[in-house]
């Protein structure tokens, strides 16, 4: 009853504030200056009390990606049902810095959205693993409670595992994005000192950089360049860009354009300076992979050929007669080895591979 009441009362400040914006549009008033008004309206009625934004179920229903409108309909039609559960994964300290990294990934999501996408996906996994691993175990003739604790664990940690592994997506986002940044610094900064020695101005530099493919680089230049041409300091604007990107490379280049604004200096032989540390720091980080990769070569041999091969001899001494002597109590069943190379081996070998590209320097 209390959250019908409450919605009733979200509708009517929205609708409010829909007339407000008709209002302040027929005065020739822009989107930005009353953005922060009608935010303040919204609180000052509701106490600030809820974090969800009031249409973010139908922003998300009106997606073009027909996955993200599945979710926002199940959230809509089980919504009494999760709304606790997004309430207490609201207060997590992940959730606290997602809007930050969701930003900083450049993904086009509130924090209510894409915390109602994480958690009723993982809902949604969750249920078909219980149903599905049941009937695995059915199958495979186990007892009723056990079928049903099994079940149950493994898809309560399938909802963790997967809730987890979306709320930390963003921010894994972002950190790749520094990476793909980092490996084309080195080269848009030098082509920006090239163009300070040529006289050119720093805007123009930074419009040559956005328009030029330098990848992702190229893209946080031109979120910054239309914020330079809508009204905002070009201080400001790469303040905003130090702050939510994950490049450290970035953020020191970035420090060093506006101290030079503000106090004057040879913009250039900076940009050259930070341009060399930079394919330093690039080199280290290569050399160091290579120094990783010759470890896992052997860890990846291992797991991949001499793993399997003492597997499959112990089981064959497992299953013969001898076994009954040396080794009777070694659990290596059929359905055990079966588990073993189907599922186990590749899941590990999975595992090497992504961790390998996870820390595989972009350059």
């Amino acid at each position: 009853m209390a959250e019908k009441k409450e919605k009733e009362r979200l509708e009517k400040v929205e609708s409010i504030v829909a007339r407000m914006k008709k209002k302040y549009a027929k005065e020739g008033l822009a989107p930005g200056e009353t953005s922060s008004e009608l935010k303040e309206l919204r609180d000052l009625v509701t106490g600030g009390k809820t974090k969800v934004k009031i249409k973010a179920i139908e922003q998300l229903k009106e997606s073009k990606n027909k996955l993200i409108q599945f979710i926002a309909s199940a959230y809509s039609s089980f919504q009494e049902v999760l709304t606790p559960l997004l309430r207490a994964f609201s207060n997590l300290a992940v959730v606290k810095r997602l809007d930050y990294y969701l930003y900083s990934a450049h993904m086009r999501f509130s924090v209510a959205q894409w915390l109602i996408i994480s958690v009723v996906s993982s809902v949604i996994l969750s249920v078909a693993i219980f149903f599905l691993s049941g009937l695995l175990f059915t199958f495979l003739s186990f007892p009723l409670a056990l079928i049903f604790i099994d079940s149950l664990l493994l898809s309560v940690g399938a909802f963790l595992l997967s809730s987890g592994s979306l709320l930390l997506y963003p921010k894994f986002l972002a950190l790749r994005r520094a990476d793909l940044i980092d490996a084309e610094l080195p080269f848009a900064l030098r082509h920006i000192a090239t163009q300070l020695r040529a006289g050119i101005g720093l805007f123009r530099a930074l419009q040559t950089i956005a328009s030029q493919d330098y990848g992702i680089l190229s893209e946080e230049f031109s979120r910054t360049i239309t914020q330079i041409e809508e009204g905002t300091e070009t201080k400001e604007a790469l303040t905003k860009l130090a702050y939510y990107t994950q490049s450290k490379s970035l953020k020191r280049a970035i420090a060093h354009i506006v101290r030079a604004l503000r106090t004057g200096g040879n913009l250039s032989d900076v940009m050259t300076s930070i341009a060399s540390d930079t394919a330093f720091e690039q080199r280290t980080k290569i050399r160091d992979f290579a120094e990783k990769m010759n470890f896992f070569g052997v860890v990846f041999i291992f797991v991949a050929i001499v793993l399997p091969v003492f597997i499959a001899i112990f089981a064959a001494v497992a299953n013969s007669p001898v076994s009954k002597i040396f080794i009777a109590s070694m659990p290596l069943t059929p359905l055990v080895i079966t588990l073993i190379y189907g599922i186990l081996m590749p899941l590990l070998l999975a595992f090497l591979v992504i961790y390998l590209k996870s820390i595989q320097p972009s350059v």
